[in-house]
């Protein structure tokens, strides 16, 4: 029960986060197969491995970071990817998909 009202709460706030968005920001690689699900998101996995990287440059060839705004802290006190944030589909979309 907890999950679905934490995911419906996601949804209603990346949509109200979505609409103040100034444009759709593109993803450089195919996101066929990956899934975001409230217990498995497969962009995070590469986009937001340690917040001590949030917004700081990449070495070619690596994954982009998240940005900080997309961060907040969590229960246990430590930084984890915002709940608005949690769906990236929402304001991100591929620029090629196979």
């Amino acid at each position: 029960m907890m999950k679905k009202l934490f995911l419906a709460a996601a949804l209603c706030a990346s949509a109200s986060v979505a609409l103040a968005a100034p444009a759709n920001v593109l993803i450089k690689h195919d996101t066929n197969g990956m899934e975001i699900t409230t217990t498995k998101n497969m962009c995070v996995m590469c986009h937001a491995a340690d917040y001590k990287l949030a917004g700081k440059p990449v070495k070619a060839g690596n994954p982009t970071t998240m940005p900080a705004n997309h961060w907040s802290k969590a229960k246990d006190g430590k930084m984890a990817v915002d709940p608005q944030r949690y769906n990236c589909t929402i304001c991100h979309s591929p620029a090629k998909n196979n």
